[in-house]
């Protein structure tokens, strides 16, 4: 067998193990960028819920026809002040 094959075996398997480290590296950032875009979509849904809630809420208050100012509806004029 001649002297030097044995190194073209040798750097063919590194190659092989480092390709595969690569590729399970690469599956495992896919993995975390889909865990943080899952709960980027979690907390946007969370924060349109409540958003939908205060806008509800709003919408009763204001279809309920309580007036707690008390103008009457009229509104004050304003007034240039004079210098």
């Amino acid at each position: 067998m001649m002297p030097w094959l044995h190194l073209i075996f040798d750097a063919y398997e590194d190659y092989k193990a480092q390709r595969a480290r690569e590729a399970r590296e690469l599956e495992e950032r896919i993995a975390a960028e889909a865990l943080e875009q899952a709960a980027r979509e979690a907390a946007a849904r969370e924060v349109a819920a409540a958003i939908e809630a205060a806008n509800a809420e709003a919408e009763a208050e204001i279809a309920s026809g309580d007036d707690t100012s008390g103008d009457g509806g009229k509104k004050k004029k304003k007034r240039k002040h004079k210098d």
